[in-house]
């Protein structure tokens, strides 16, 4: 039986604008989505990696070698979207110059 949206049960999360046109979407006590919650905790634990382990840098080195690492049977290493901005265009010319 499909839920009927009302303006009763129509919510959207506080931290994203994901709101309840996702069936899947599900809100915590302060109105962050699952999804948000999700990539709060994979962040906050990449975060704390790279605290641990001493800087980024050193956390970006060790992510590109596991990637080598796997990559001996596959005709790809990695995908990389590239929109031509700073941001993409420098991580394109430095996963190059890592190999």
């Amino acid at each position: 039986m499909a839920v009927q949206k009302t303006a009763q049960n129509y919510k959207i999360c506080n931290y994203c604008i994901m709101d309840t046109s996702d069936k899947n979407i599900r809100f915590d006590e302060n109105g962050y989505c699952n999804h948000c919650r999700n990539y709060i905790k994979i962040t906050n634990a990449f975060k704390n990696e790279c605290d641990l382990k001493g800087g980024k840098e050193k956390l970006l080195k060790n992510l590109i070698n596991q990637i080598k690492k796997k990559k001996t049977h596959c005709k790809y290493d990695c995908v990389l979207g590239i929109s031509g901005g700073l941001d993409s265009s420098y991580l394109a010319y430095y996963l190059k110059s890592n190999g």
